[in-house]
């Protein structure tokens, strides 16, 4: 049976004093399928060769997309204790493409109180996890006579939201990187990408593939040795993290749930990669809110 997908676990550590904390790939799989009960086998062997090798690995936290096979994989193996986020960047990602399944596609590059609606929306995983219930409540109520207009579209995305992202098997606790330093791992997506591009300019040959992560794991364990990390934080990224942190000060302040929400919304307006989504509000646009923004 041919090879489905390669799969990369990787691990992030940061030396005292540091902020953002570095990370390198620690082990490379290649799958013969998706399925949990693939994820499940993979793990326990991981576990056992670290284990053999006289070591431990005792995961506390993973990161990883909305792939509910790999959720249940890991708490298999490790246990319910393990404390397993999504990333927002795939969060990002599943409302946009259920935006433009619903129709709204379109609608909300040109109309900016639906841009608003939905970067809100996209924006909640930064909150607190407490709050993210009745702040969608919030939404529902300021925006129920869009949902109950003729354009039946948005409704259709808050009771998707509702039944999938709170109410449903992924609830708030699951999906809020409320005060986390890595709130994406994009820095895996990025490493994939390194990988598949000189990957597909050797050709797919699972030989070189192999020859090719063989050395990519020297370059790794070189960066482990030195504590060096060959993921750079961009400028954009530093200035969104940066108004996030002072969106966060600004909310345990004053506790205002809905202030701090706006904060993150300008906060990210111009400093975050929403996947696959073009999302850029109007600042003189003929359809406007009753509240000051």
């Amino acid at each position: 049976k041919p090879h489905y997908q390669l799969v990369s676990l990787h691990g992030s550590w940061k030396r005292p004093g540091e902020v953002r904390p570095r990370s390198a790939p620690l082990a490379y799989i290649l799958m013969q399928g998706k399925a949990e009960e693939d994820y499940i086998s993979v793990f326990r062997e991981l576990k056992s060769l670290v284990e053999d090798g006289g070591g431990s690995m005792k995961l506390k936290r993973v990161l990883v997309d909305f792939e509910l096979a790999i959720w249940n994989a890991v708490h298999v193996v490790w246990g319910e204790t393990v404390k397993i986020r999504g990333c927002w960047f795939h969060f990002n990602q599943c409302i946009h493409r259920f935006v433009v399944h619903c129709g709204l596609g379109n609608i909300f590059r040109k109309h900016n109180l639906i841009t608003k609606m939905i970067k809100r929306l996209m924006v909640l995983p930064l909150m607190d996890p407490m709050n993210i219930p009745p702040l969608f409540s919030l939404l529902k109520q300021r925006y129920h006579a869009t949902i109950n207009g003729d354009n039946t579209a948005v409704k259709d995305l808050f009771d998707y939201f509702e039944s999938q992202w709170i109410s449903g098997r992924f609830s708030p606790d699951t999906w809020s990187c409320f005060e986390c330093v890595i709130r994406t791992n994009n820095h895996v997506e990025s490493w994939n990408g390194h990988v598949l591009r000189k990957a597909e300019r050797k050709g797919k040959n699972i030989y070189l593939l192999s020859e090719l992560l063989a050395k990519d794991a020297i370059v790794a364990m070189n960066d482990l040795d030195n504590y060096s990390n060959r993921y750079y934080i961009k400028k954009t990224q530093a200035t969104r993290d940066a108004l996030i942190l002072a969106a966060y000060a600004r909310y345990k302040e004053h506790k205002k749930p809905w202030d701090a929400l706006e904060s993150l919304r300008h906060a990210t307006a111009k400093h975050c990669n929403w996947g696959n989504a073009q999302i850029n509000e109007s600042d003189n646009d003929e359809t406007t809110e009753s509240d000051s923004d």
